[in-house]
């Protein structure tokens, strides 16, 4: 049987974009672009945005593909909850339902772009102290131990850090460690995450809100997850008590939830809070925000962009350099 991987990943799925297009068509506003030139925003299909070749999966390894499986298993869930919210066919969620949604929001935290690049930040950051916690008990090395040494992230250090020993000629023995980085050390990272932080969003008391105007609209974008903490900062990688965790389901709706806090927010009105919350969407964006009808946004929400041709150039080299080192 010939196994054929799926190239184009997407990363926003197009079940979920659908509902910011107009005739077949989403509004893009690109933050990083290569000339002034450019148009502030276009319109685009949803087939080409939100996704990059390879990010997944690969021409040669089934285990990527295997995970495009595990978002699609989370997707089938989650897509006709959101069409029926959006329909207003739902008066009460059910808690499964709730659950899916639950799932939805905290992969597509992790499975981003710009989530890869501050899990590699990250991971950068604490590495040294990682191998230097590795080295200091190599008396004690064995599997069993590798399995027991604190990581940065929730991952399985047994599949992380490799070993090998060369005995020597003069009764000493060379020891060589080795950290798996690449996407599939990335896919286990966001599959071990999802698993550990899974049961602190199910016990969340989740929140819908609908504009009950004609006047705004909301945005999503490349990154549509948005947490915050009571310091205002955007968090990745990391889920914390009384964190604020916002994700538009459609233009008119909004899911929301304050980590670790009974508080229902009942009276919340969403037209007063639009233009903050666009904001934050729009910031914590990698390089696209989404809309449908740019009458009903704030003029400043897309604004802001970035207009660097070498660093747009070398944004796209990467991404492609990504796909090919990792498919060969």
């Amino acid at each position: 049987m010939s196994h054929n991987p799926t190239h184009k990943n997407h990363y926003v799925p197009r079940f979920y974009l659908k509902y910011w297009t107009n005739n077949n068509k989403i509004g893009v506003h690109d933050k990083l672009v290569a000339h002034s030139n450019q148009p502030i925003d276009r319109r685009a299909s949803i087939s080409n945005i939100g996704c990059k070749e390879f990010l997944y999966s690969s021409a040669l390894a089934k285990k990527e593909d295997e995970f495009e499986s595990f978002l699609k298993s989370i997707e089938d869930r989650a897509a006709p909850i959101f069409s029926d919210i959006i329909c207003e066919r739902h008066q009460r969620l059910s808690r499964p339902e709730w659950e899916a949604l639950s799932d939805y929001v905290l992969i597509q935290f992790l499975r981003t772009p710009k989530s890869f690049l501050y899990f590699l930040h990250l991971w950068k950051k604490h590495c040294p102290e990682y191998i230097d916690q590795f080295c200091k008990q190599l008396p004690k090395l064995s599997p069993k131990y590798i399995e027991k040494i604190k990581t940065p992230f929730v991952i399985d250090p047994s599949k992380t850090i490799k070993f090998t020993t060369t005995d020597r000629s003069d009764n000493q023995t060379d020891i060589s460690i080795s950290i798996c980085l690449g996407r599939s050390f990335w896919l286990q990272a966001i599959e071990s995450y999802f698993q550990h932080y899974r049961p602190r969003l199910y016990s969340c008391q989740w929140r819908i809100f609908c504009l009950d105007d004609n006047q705004h609209e909301l945005v999503t974008s490349d990154n549509p997850v948005t947490i915050t903490g009571k310091d205002k900062l955007f968090r990745y990688w990391e889920i914390a008590p009384h964190d604020f965790i916002f994700f538009p389901i459609s233009p008119q709706h909004l899911l929301f939830t304050e980590v670790g806090s009974n508080k229902k927010y009942s009276n919340l009105k969403l037209c007063k809070f639009v233009d903050n919350i666009n904001a934050d969407i729009a910031e914590n964006a990698y390089r696209q925000i989404y809309f449908r009808d740019k009458t009903k946004i704030h003029s400043h929400i897309m604004k802001n962009r970035i207009v660097d041709e070498r660093l747009y150039q070398a944004e796209r080299e990467a991404w492609k350099q990504w796909g090919i080192d990792l498919t060969t």
